[in-house]
Order: structure tokens, then sequence, then C-alpha cells
């Protein structure tokens, strides 16, 4: 009993930790996408909207599954041997962010994205490459340093993010060009932060930290597997998840781009709990040979009815949230926006189950269903787009959520049938 109460109380304050991180970076950044759709209107939101979705897109795909991969490899490895994989780990990540840069930047200048300038398709490689940075830096030091310093990492970027916009805002020079500055910049400030708690856990030493490549595939081999299956999961995900702003944008235009960003935006706000328990409970799955079955369960059952009645508040204030906050020339987004809210629910569900999958090392499990989702997503947002707009994606998007996570239903039953056996992790 002893043990179990100090079980829950460290996942209380685990929990604790990362849900108030995650707290203050969606209000950061949810004050710095409002300080960019105030300056920019509705067309120029969906101009950065079309260009931040197209570069978050290439940078997650482009890290390739090293991410999770090195984050569950550095928990089963004993300290010794961290620092060694450590070295490895951030060699790739400067490969894969120079490629995801590189392949970013030829892609929206082949594509021309909306009417933004070339040098601002140029500078969207800087995001990407940024992206791949941090998402690999802060996932070492979920596992392999503490939780306040990933905390940190997370909460970096939209905070120097906020400062450099208002100084922008200021000065009445704020533009889709200074905006996707900022944002490479603030990527890059994220994975610093996380180094910095790689340092301090004692992981980072001062020696050349480059390593031939040879050397890199071979201490990273062992869970390159992992980090494959985890890229096509990641791969697909993405797909759902940005797909219809691009479509969108293609077939409606900018202006219908902006205003679908914004509901979009808004309804994340929903992930924000989800999310953070995620992180929390890959960790401890990572960490432990008995998984936390019983985490896992508690976890749901507290975000299951959070989760709705946040849902039913914000779409009863829908339009008082998008004409308040953003202005009465985005009330055109209040209606996407209740369509989003059960998707969003559902996802954030998700969220918690594919976490505690990938935790136990079995990221195979969540990748059946998100190809089936990505298939009909994309299959009916090339249907429903062109004749529904923008309420029409989001619709689309609600019913893919509520199938991936009905897909997740049967690993997560298989899981606990095989604890109970006893069978091998």
């Amino acid at each position: 009993m002893r043990t179990r109460r100090l079980a829950t109380g460290r996942l209380s304050s685990e929990a604790m930790l990362t849900t108030n991180a995650s707290l203050a970076t969606t209000v950061l950044a949810a004050l710095g996408s409002l300080l960019i759709a105030r300056a920019l209107g509705p067309a120029g939101r969906g101009d950065w909207a079309v260009i931040s979705a197209l570069a978050l897109l290439i940078g997650t795909v482009g890290t390739l599954g090293v991410p999770t991969a090195v984050s569950y490899g550095l928990a089963q490895l004993p300290y010794a041997r961290r620092a060694m994989y450590l070295r490895a780990a951030l060699c790739a990540a400067l490969l894969l962010a120079m490629l995801a840069g590189t392949a970013c930047t030829a892609v929206a200048l082949m594509l021309t994205l909306g009417d933004a300038p070339t040098l601002v398709l140029a500078l969207s490689g800087c995001i990407s490459a940024a992206v791949v940075m941090h998402q690999i830096v802060q996932h070492a030091v979920l596992t392999g340093g503490t939780l306040r310093w990933y905390a940190a990492a997370q909460i970096a970027p939209p905070a120097l993010t906020l400062l450099a916009l208002g100084m922008l805002a200021a000065s009445g020079s704020l533009s889709v060009l200074a905006v996707t500055a900022v944002s490479a910049l603030s990527g890059a400030s994220g994975a610093a932060v996380a180094l910095r708690g790689l340092q301090r856990a004692g992981l980072l030493r001062r020696r050349p930290l480059w390593l031939p490549l040879r050397e890199v595939v071979t201490t990273l081999r062992p869970d390159l597997t992992y980090a494959v299956t985890t890229f096509a999961t990641i791969s697909l995900s993405q797909v759902v998840h940005r797909v219809d702003v691009l479509l969108v944008s293609g077939y409606k235009g900018s202006t219908a781009a902006g205003l679908y960003a914004v509901a979009v935006q808004v309804a994340d706000l929903l992930m924000v709990v989800p999310a953070a328990l995620g992180m929390v409970l890959f960790r401890r799955a990572a960490t432990s040979v008995s998984g936390h079955w019983g985490d896992a369960l508690r976890t749901l059952a507290w975000t299951a009815p959070i989760a709705a009645a946040a849902a039913l508040l914000v779409g009863v204030a829908a339009s008082s949230l998008i004409e308040g906050f953003f202005g009465a020339e985005f009330a055109g987004a209040v209606a996407p926006l209740r369509w989003l809210l059960p998707g969003v629910v559902l996802l954030g569900l998700q969220s918690l189950v594919s976490s505690y999958l990938a935790g136990r090392g079995r990221p195979r499990a969540v990748l059946y269903a998100w190809t089936i989702a990505a298939a009909f997503t994309i299959v009916a947002d090339l249907i429903v787009v062109p004749v529904h707009g923008i309420e029409g994606a989001a619709i689309v998007s609600s019913v893919s959520y509520l199938l991936v996570l009905g897909l997740h239903v049967k690993p997560l039953l298989d899981i606990r049938r095989h604890d109970l056996v006893g069978a091998p992790r």
C-alpha cells in the first residue's frame, strides 16, 4: 500500500510539472498567435499558416523517428553508456536538420506558397531544421535528464517568440518574414535549453561531439527498427494533422486557410493536458519493467471527463472567444471550431494511449491505426474540402480522430493480456 501511494504521488508530481509547463507553453503560444492574427489579418495569417504547416510537417517527418527512439534507447542503457549514445544522437540530429531544412526550402520555393516572398520561403527551411534539433534534443532530456529541463526546453521557444513578436508589433514591423525568422530562432533556443539540461546531467562532456557516420549508425543500430517504425507513424499522423490546412489553402485561398488555422489553434488548447500526461506515461513506461498499467488507466480516467467538459465550455463560448480575442473578421472560424472540438477530445485520449504504447517499446501497435486514418483523411479531404470548405475539413478531422482512437483500443488491451500471462515486453 505504501509503495502504491508513493508511486501515485510521484505520478501526480510529474503530471503537475509537465501539465503546468504545457499550460504555460500554450498560453505563450496563443498570445503570440493572437499578435500575428491581429497584425496580419486573415489572409496574412493564412499565408503564415501554410508556411508553418509545411515547415513543421517536413521538420517532424525529417526526424525519421529518431527523437522517440533516442529517448527510449537512453532509458534502456546504464548511465555509463549514455554519453556515447548521446553523442551519436546529436550527430544524427545535425545531419537530419540540414537535410530537412534543405528539403523544406526546395519544396516551398517549388510550390511558391501563397503570396509569400522568396526570402520567406527560403527561411521556412530554417524552421524545419530547428524543429529537428529541438525534437531530438528535447526527447533526449526526457529520459536522459530531468523533467525540469524538459519543461524548460518546452517553454523557451514560445516565450522567446512572444517577446520578439511583442517588440516587432510595438514598432509596427510585424510581417510574415519577421514571424518566420522569429520562429526559426525560437526553435533553436529550445534545443539549446535541452542541451544545457543534458550537460547538467553529466552526459555532455568537453570532447568533440562529432563522430564518423559509420560509428553513429553502429551506436544507434539497436534502436533503428524502433526509429523507422516511429518515423512511419509520425509521418502518417502529420499527414492527418497538416494536410487539411494545405488543402484548404489550395482550394479555398489564404483567407479561408487563416480562418481554419485559428479554429485549429483554439481547438488544440484541449490537447495541453493530454500531451503533458502522455510524456509522463512514456517516461514511466520506458524506464520500468512493470509498465505502470494502472497509471495509464488512471490517467485516461482523469483526462476524459475534464477534456469533454472543457470542449463543451469552448464550444458554448466559441463566438465570444474568437471575436473577442481575434476580432470580428475571424468570425468565420467559429463553425469549424465547433466541429473540431469532439475530435480533439478523442485525439487527446489517443495521444495518451500511443505515448504509453511507445514507452512499452511497441510503436508498431500504433502504426496500423495511423495508416488507416491517413488514407481516410486524404481521400475524404479531397472530396469534401472543395465543396464544403473549412467546415468540411473540420468534420473530416474529427471523424479521423475518432477512427484512430478506436484502432488503438485493441493494441492497448493486447499489452494488458501479455502482462497478465507474464509474456516478455
